[in-house]
């Protein structure tokens, strides 16, 4: 059995498949050789029973912590019925605990029977990265590398995940994963069929990992015949592209298993699978689910690949498709196609007509409604519209008509991008959570390096101190770093500890400005020249921003609580339970203020956005003057303190409300249909509005890649352009001040984009 890596410095990379190369292409050579072999094993087939020649056990979705025993006493049986069994191996599909911290993995593992732990194979969920900033750490250190390979029984198994720390709900495939996949591929024999597990459902009905279609198109050469997701706690069966795709039923909530075995009999060779239940008494029931044939073709392969051609205008996209089935007796009877829903509401597909008697079909759709900008269409094959299909996605621009537009692109090498960008003058600078820092020289004509650094991973933004000649930087490695804004070098680092995911806060206090920082469960106050002044302990973690009124200091934990602190001293001034439900670890965390960027209203109190709403304390005495309920993901896009009131952004479902801020009055709210929410992303995660020379007038960029022009004065909210086909969750920088007409962005791939036009657009 071939090893797992310790980390990922020990993935091996190296580059994929020969462009142009189809899984037909592939295994053709080696048909004629494989003729008498194949004969002679059909003949042994027909003369002795069917044996399963490999018996292996997948489950999903455990989340467990110690607040729910009964859960716990749930999992602990289905896996003493696994074992049982004598599997070859588990396959675990993510989610193992509820929020991933040190205690919650210890009482997951204290569940698992001796005899199987060392035969379970895990891949992270979003709950072992969304919730607590030391998580990444522990899935680490107790189930290994977030994707791996093994071979087991005759298959060859590989476990992906397209996470990062803090990362939800928005997902992409890094580059660096990929790699992982190409290098990975090519070094499994033509007949060993391949499994692929990760968390999240990749079929055409979900939107959960943005380049999905990308992967696709990797393994679409090699023998890959099975998938396992979990997240969507039901379970679903789709064939499409050569391989049986199941999505398992949540463990946490019934006492379910999958149960997998390799037929190979006259008719074919194929992995039954089958639905296990355990109850808490009497006998475990089982019952058929899928069969996925594990043989040279598989489900839907005689529809594809396809050959695509778009094209078009501000009112409708020509579609242009060919099959590259093997004869018409396997080309699809139908195509159909539609808007890729990112960024836009799921729109039906249209049927596509075919031309002539071969494998061409063309038609239209109307794109008059959509925002103009980076676009995709969606297609599938199919015969009668039923599976297995073949899915196919292609880019395509719409128009605009507008003065905003795409001026530049300038691609970085680096792995996610979750943090917003820093800039002084006309030096930007982006951070990616693989520790690749880049400066960049921008201007309306395009982007050119400055300098590039390697630290540990980067989550939040860089900061710029106030003298503008250092920029911070805070790093999964445990450091604060300050580095000289010109040339990347070193000027200073802190060790915190432990993980450094919070945003760096510049607190302005009667004794100089500080730098406010939270690693582990610890608050740190350093002076700008990284020597410690105090530190406190908070109770949990904080992602979140703090900030002063210039007596006290402010903080959000994990524990569902605002801790103030004396700004002299650091001592504890005063608590306020803020988490929306206290009744478990898990639910202080994800309902309390351990992401919140806290900021001072005018009226001298403090608002606190969380995950469900918002609260404004008395900084005094931090009694709550105000709440408003019923929201989602307030905490994530960082709301505006304006003179129009206080700009929140429900995340969810992109609605935008605009406060009163003595009273939380609802002053004004539009959407959601603006920064529309799709199930499986976004509507905003992360990018925060940008202001502008007028106090009234803000630009975002939401989770789907769409930039909006916020007016407060008015009040109204206007899409201008669909900046990008990726994922984006980093704040932009303006460089109005400059005296450009240039908004800078970057995407969730390192993509940076040079926007101008945005002077003349209005609402």
């Amino acid at each position: 059995m071939r090893q797992r890596p310790a980390d990922h410095s020990m993935i091996p990379t190296g580059a994929g498949p020969e462009a142009g190369l189809t899984r037909r292409r592939l295994l053709g050579a080696t048909l004629a050789g494989a003729a008498a072999a194949g004969a002679t094993s059909a003949a042994q087939a027909e003369n002795s029973p069917p044996q399963p020649s490999a018996r292996f056990a997948v489950i999903a979705d455990s989340q467990l912590d110690g607040a729910a025993p009964e859960e716990t006493k749930t999992v602990a049986r289905v896996l003493e019925h696994i074992e049982s069994r004598d599997p070859d191996f588990v396959l675990h599909c993510g989610d193992i605990t509820e929020f991933g911290g040190a205690d919650g993995v210890e009482h997951y593992l204290s569940a698992v029977p001796p005899g199987l732990a060392s035969r379970i194979h895990y891949v992270p969920g979003n709950h072992e990265t969304q919730w607590n900033a030391d998580a990444w750490e522990e899935y680490h250190r107790h189930f290994g590398p977030g994707r791996h390979s093994f071979d087991a029984a005759g298959l060859h198994m590989i476990g992906l995940d397209p996470l990062v720390s803090q990362q939800w709900p928005s997902y992409q495939f890094s580059e660096e994963s990929l790699e992982f996949l190409r290098a990975d591929l090519k070094n499994v024999p033509d007949d060993v069929p391949i499994i692929m597990f990760n968390h999240f459902p990749l079929s055409d009905d979900h939107q959960f990992v943005n380049n999905a279609q990308k992967l696709l198109e990797i393994i679409e050469p090699y023998r890959v015949r099975a998938m396992f997701a979990g997240h969507i706690h039901k379970l679903q069966v789709r064939k499409f592209n050569g391989l049986t795709h199941v999505v398992g039923d949540a463990l946490m909530q019934a006492p379910v298993y999958y149960w997998a075995e390799r037929i190979t009999d006259a008719d074919e060779d194929r992995l039954a699978l089958t639905e296990v239940h355990v109850p808490a008494s009497g006998e475990a029931t089982e019952s058929l689910v899928t069969e996925a044939p594990l043989g040279e073709s598989g489900p839907g392969d005689d529809f594809g690949p396809l050959d695509v051609d778009l094209s078009g205008d501000r009112e409708e996209v020509t579609v242009r498709a060919r099959s590259e089935g093997r004869g018409s007796a396997q080309w699809p009877s139908q195509l159909a196609a539609r808007i890729y829903p990112q960024g836009v509401a799921p729109l039906p597909w249209t049927p596509l007509e075919r031309r002539g008697q071969g494998p061409r079909w063309d038609g239209h759709l109307d794109v008059a409604a959509l925002p103009p900008g980076e676009h995709r269409v969606q297609l599938r094959a199919s015969d009668g519209g039923e599976d297995p299909v073949w899915n196919a996605v292609a880019p395509v621009t719409v128009p605009s008509s507008s003065s905003a537009q795409v001026a530049w692109s300038h691609p970085l090498s680096m792995s996610t991008v979750m943090a917003g960008l820093a800039r002084r003058g006309t030096l930007v600078i982006a951070a990616a959570t693989d520790g690749t820092v880049e400066a960049l020289t921008v201007g309306t004509g395009g982007a050119q390096s400055a300098w590039q650094r390697e630290l540990g991973g980067v989550y939040k933004a860089p900061v710029m101190a106030p003298d503008e000649k250092t920029v911070l930087i805070g790093s999964a490695d445990h450091q604060l770093y300050a580095l000289e804004a010109e040339t990347g070098r070193t000027v200073w680092s802190y060790d915190l500890g432990a993980p450094v995911q919070c945003e760096i806060a510049v607190l302005d206090l009667p004794d100089g400005p500080r730098i406010g920082v939270a690693a582990g469960t610890t608050f740190f106050l350093l002076s700008l020249d990284g020597s410690p002044v105090w530190q406190a302990d908070i109770g949990g973690t904080f992602t979140g921003q703090a900030c002063t009124d210039g007596k006290l200091v402010f903080t959000g934990s994990s524990d569902g609580q605002v801790h103030a602190l004396e700004a002299g001293t650091g001592e504890q001034a005063w608590t306020t339970m803020v988490a929306g439900r206290t009744d478990t670890p898990y639910h202080r965390t994800i309902y309390g203020p351990w992401a919140a960027p806290l900021q001072m209203l005018p009226t001298g109190d403090l608002f606190v956005p969380a995950h469900t709403g918002a609260t404004t304390l008395s900084a005094d005495s931090g009694e709550v003057r105000w709440s408003v309920d019923g929201l989602h993901r307030v905490q994530f896009t960082r709301p505006v303190i304006s003179e129009f009131g206080v700009l929140v952004i429900d995340g969810k479902n992109g609605a935008v409300l605009l406060l009163e801020e003595a009273t939380g009055e609802t002053l004004w709210q539009d959407g959601p249909e603006t920064l529309p929410f799709v199930p499986g992303s976004s509507a905003s995660w992360g990018s925060s509005p940008v202001p502008t020379a007028d106090p009234a007038i803000y630009w975002m960029v939401s989770t789907a890649g769409l930039l909006v022009r916020i007016d407060l004065a008015q009040p109204e909210i206007t899409t201008v352009l669909k900046v990008s086909n990726t994922y984006t969750m980093s704040t932009p920088a303006p460089l109005a001040d400059e005296g450009l007409d240039l908004l800078v962005t970057i995407d969730n791939t390192g993509l940076v984009r040079g926007i101008t036009g945005l002077g003349e657009v209005a609402g």
